[in-house]
């Protein structure tokens, strides 16, 4: 409430009440509303099995004056409550049962011939005994609360209220029920409709409250404030404006005279300075003809150093032609490897013949029987001695292949290595042949250079004389403005401290406007500056 403005705060002060009323005002009419609209559906059930108690009467009355039979008359009765339907999409019912719980008419067919005497609700009541209980002592029948499942969700229970009513001359309980929830909600509806009805009264009050609010107290409070704040503003430009041009005055007249003081001793070092200057300079110009010596040396060096980059690149273009001839040679030993690789391939075709020829001689020596068991010897050693030089032979073979894959591998290897030496030399050495040039056209920069600033010095020793005739005159001119600025500095001392009283007394009314500022806008309103 503190950070609200006046007219938010009178809002607030008429709208509490009116919500805190009209909410009391609705619990009592949903509690009065609720108990007439029970009483109303106990009314309209008790009406409903009086109704079905006609209907069961009726077909009684026919087998009495013998119209119908007893079978026949009762089952046109069940029939008739069967159909008998009401409440909203007729989906409330009537059932009927015996005096021993036995169930004659039920809209679930499972039920129906059951004896339900053991039968309960979900708050463990034994309902049926209970019905048969109310019309035992009061044939015209009473009420009975339990839970039942919901009419529209089986797996939802429910409190159902039921009126049940014996038809003696049949000993049939007859009964209905109507569900609580459903009188809930009638209840919540009407009380739902009358809170809107409410609240747009409520709403056109406060709309109507708002407007004779901003007429009559919050425009003339606001107008009266906005006046106020541009009157303070107003006056807080003036007062900054004259208090900041003091300060700036006075900050000004100190550092003219701090600066004063400064020139007039910088004038005195400056001619001495002057004086030490024309000194300096035939000294300045000797050491300038000196650089010049020492820049035209550097450039000979320079050119013999690029004389000396040139035999470098000579030399390592002469190194890459070696290494790419010795590269040449390593494939030619590469090809005469695998040229014995061939070779060897052949002695592997001529030890197979010997071994086919060998197992020839065996055949033939053992066809000659006793004659040709020397001879079978002599094929059979030279079959083993043609294995063992397979053997040998696939052996080295298999050296010359890994052998083979080794040097092509350290060939490739050197050969990628090699050229990425070579490429890298190759462009260091022309990036230090292109450094030596760009020294080279620098130490020429240089030269001229010098020769410029031999000039230069010249010209400065016969400035620095005349500046030294122009200091004398500077000097005699500082102490006259300095008695000029010591006058000032007073002055706006004297502005400085008028400016900080005004400034005292605007604060002190914006205090006020504030103040007020609130009473209006609230605590969160944005504050005067």
């Amino acid at each position: 409430m503190k950070n609200l403005g006046i007219k938010h705060k009178i809002l607030v002060s008429i709208t509490l009440p009116m919500i805190l009323f009209t909410s009391g005002f609705l619990v009592y009419f949903f509690n009065a509303n609720y108990k007439n609209l029970l009483e109303q559906k106990k009314l309209s059930t008790k009406n409903y099995i009086h109704l079905a108690h006609t209907l069961v009467e009726a077909y009684y009355k026919g087998f009495e004056e013998g119209s119908l039979t007893e079978e026949e008359a009762k089952k046109r009765a069940i029939h008739g409550i069967h159909n008998m339907r009401y409440g909203e999409g007729l989906k409330d019912y009537y059932w009927i049962n015996d005096l021993d719980e036995v169930i004659i008419e039920h809209p679930k067919k499972s039920l129906l011939g059951k004896k339900l005497s053991n039968f309960q609700d979900k708050a463990g009541e034994k309902i049926f005994v209970e019905f048969n209980k109310i019309v035992k002592n009061n044939p015209e029948g009473g009420f009975k609360f339990y839970k039942w499942p919901s009419k529209d969700d089986a797996e939802v229970i429910v409190d159902k209220l039921s009126y049940v009513k014996m038809f003696k001359e049949w000993q049939w309980v007859i009964g209905t029920g109507i569900y609580i929830d459903d009188v809930k909600i009638e209840a919540i509806a009407i009380t739902y409709k009358l809170g809107i009805v409410l609240g747009l009264s409520m709403f056109a009050i406060l709309l109507l409250t708002n407007f004779v609010i901003n007429f009559i107290v919050t425009t003339p409070l606001i107008n009266m404030v906005t006046g106020l704040k541009q009157q303070h503003d107003n006056l807080k430009d003036i007062t900054t404006t004259i208090l900041n041009s003091s300060e700036e005055l006075s900050s000004s007249s100190e550092q003219q005279s701090s600066g004063l003081h400064q020139t007039v001793a910088a004038i005195t070092e400056i001619r001495s300075m002057v004086k030490r200057t024309v000194n300096e300079t035939s000294h300045t110009l000797d050491l300038s003809n000196q650089s010049e010596s020492y820049a035209n040396e550097g450039k000979s060096v320079l050119t013999e150093f690029q004389q000396a980059f040139n035999e470098i690149r000579s030399t390592f273009n002469e190194l890459s032609t070696t290494l790419e001839k010795n590269n040449q040679d390593v494939k030619q030993i590469l090809e005469l490897i695998s040229e014995v690789k061939d070779k060897t391939k052949i002695i592997n075709d001529i030890v197979f013949q010997t071994k086919l020829l060998s197992f020839n001689a065996s055949v033939e020596a053992a066809r000659a029987g006793e004659h040709g068991k020397g001879f079978a010897i002599v094929a059979q050693e030279v079959g083993n001695l043609a294995s063992l030089s397979g053997t040998s032979s696939d052996e080295i073979e298999r050296i010359l292949s890994e052998n083979i894959k080794r040097v092509e591998d350290i060939v490739h290897l050197a050969e990628s290595k090699v050229q990425v030496h070579i490429n890298n030399s190759s462009t260091n050495i022309e990036n230090g042949f292109k450094i030596s040039e760009e020294s080279m056209m620098a130490f020429e920069k240089i030269i001229n250079l010098v020769k410029e600033v031999h000039g230069s010095i010249n010209e400065v020793t016969m400035a620095t004389q005349e500046q030294s005739e122009g200091v004398e005159n500077i000097s005699a001119a500082m102490h006259e403005f300095e008695q000029v600025n010591n006058n000032t500095n007073k002055i706006s001392q004297s502005m400085a401290s008028v400016a900080q009283q005004l400034k005292n007394e605007s604060n002190h009314l914006n205090g006020q406007i504030i103040a007020l500022d609130q009473q209006v806008y609230g605590k969160k309103h944005k504050e005067a500056a």
